[in-house]
């Protein structure tokens, strides 16, 4: 039987998936988030947390919430957090403020999960004594994400009180930064402006790259780990996880891919695993394992 493995030796395990994006329209997207949850519940050694890169449902209905919500209880069951912030295809439909209250009834029904405010879905907490940064969209978009002033304010506070405690700062948000990760070859080729968060792209850059090792982890391309899966620019590291529910194009279209991430004193290894079936990819496939040196 294979199992997913969690080292009992680094300071930090945690799960990293993008876009589970429940609907009822593709059910096989519930059978593998199904999966890939209860291959956490089974695993090897126990997760400081799962954390999940937005699109969270095709159409942010409330059953879609419901659906991922009861997946996540199994989850939950060997993880000390689970950590979700929005997507576009959460946000895009309904008006803002109504979405909000039914993103946070969600985040109510997810055991273990830290909650984002009444009036925004950005927020702070700590994983294992390391900062995390949970990021999300300030108004509708289809695609990218709107970032206001006062969220890259609030982010590169954090991150200074991350880097004044010298500890490694982990940001979570949907959209990649604008020309990373294999933009635009990731999304398709389709516009070499699409598939990242947007206008405040270079400005959020800015920050994330000025203030300590910051591992900036994203989803929304549904591309399968691949070379573009990690990218390092001095101490900013930004990677980019697959989708665990949809489908994922790229040379490399296992259903179901996600990554362990291990962080010890001097380094993060990524082992990247097929969730359905609790195996690791082949070696063959690049950044199947990967490591990210502190120093």
């Amino acid at each position: 039987m294979n199992r997913i493995r969690f080292d009992p030796a680094a300071k930090l395990n945690l799960v990293f998936w993008g876009d589970p994006q429940i609907s009822p329209v593709e059910t096989g997207r519930v059978q593998r988030f199904t999966a890939a949850c209860n291959a956490v519940r089974d695993a090897q050694g126990r997760a400081d947390a799962v954390l999940i890169a937005g699109d969270i449902a095709e159409f942010g209905r409330e059953a879609e919430y419901t659906a991922v919500a009861g997946c996540l209880k199994a989850a939950a069951g060997n993880a000390d957090a689970i950590v979700c912030c929005t997507g576009n295809h959460d946000v895009r439909i309904r008006p803002y403020k109504s979405q909000l209250r039914r993103f946070r009834a969600f985040l109510c029904d997810v055991p273990k999960a830290p909650m984002c405010p009444y009036d925004r879905y950005y927020f702070s907490t700590e994983i294992g004594g390391y900062p995390l940064i949970v990021m999300g969209a300030d108004r509708n978009s289809f695609e990218s994400a709107y970032i206001g002033k006062t969220q890259l304010s609030f982010v590169e506070a954090e991150l200074q009180k991350a880097q004044a405690e010298g500890k490694p700062a982990f940001v979570l948000n949907h959209q990649p930064l604008n020309r990373t990760n294999g933009l635009p070859v990731t999304w398709e080729g389709r516009g070499s402006w699409r598939g990242g968060v947007g206008m405040q792209s270079q400005k959020l850059r800015d920050i994330l790259t000025s203030h300590g090792h910051v591992f900036y982890l994203t989803g929304h391309l549904h591309y399968g780990v691949s070379g573009f899966s990690v990218e390092n620019s001095g101490r900013l590291h930004m990677l980019a996880a697959p989708s665990v529910g949809c489908a994922n194009h790229g040379p490399n279209g296992v259903l179901g891919q996600g990554f362990v991430l291990s962080l010890y004193e001097d380094k993060l290894v990524g082992t990247a695993y097929d969730f359905v079936n609790a195996a690791p990819l082949p070696p063959a496939v690049p950044n199947a394992s990967f490591e990210i040196r502190l120093n």
